[in-house]
């Protein structure tokens, strides 16, 4: 058994030393700031309906504060799209105008 965990440990020392880690990169290159603000916010209303009152009062500030996010989120990622596709627009225009051609 102890030869089998040695053996182990020597092959991911190795792997690790011969494969380097990458940190964690963000897919949502669209989530800024303002995303993350309302996030919070949105998430602190949800808190405090769960953890303190359940009134609805704080249901409809949670509520409004959703409602919030996700057009801000549909905003931030309308443009990203908008952006890539005229990035993508150009490239083409580019590659067409150099004389490289699908």
């Amino acid at each position: 058994m102890e030869s089998g965990q040695t053996c182990q440990q020597i092959i991911r020392k190795a792997a690790s030393e011969v494969i380097k880690e990458e940190g964690r990169r963000q897919r949502n290159d669209w989530f800024g700031e303002e995303s993350k603000e309302v996030t919070q916010r949105k998430n602190g209303a949800y808190k405090k309906i769960i953890k303190k009152h359940y009134t609805r009062k704080n249901l409809e500030e949670y509520k409004e504060l959703r409602r919030q996010e996700k057009m801000v989120d549909k905003m931030k990622k309308k443009l990203f799209h908008e952006n890539v596709m005229k990035e993508i627009g150009k490239l083409t225009l580019g590659m067409q105008q150099g004389g490289v051609t699908n």
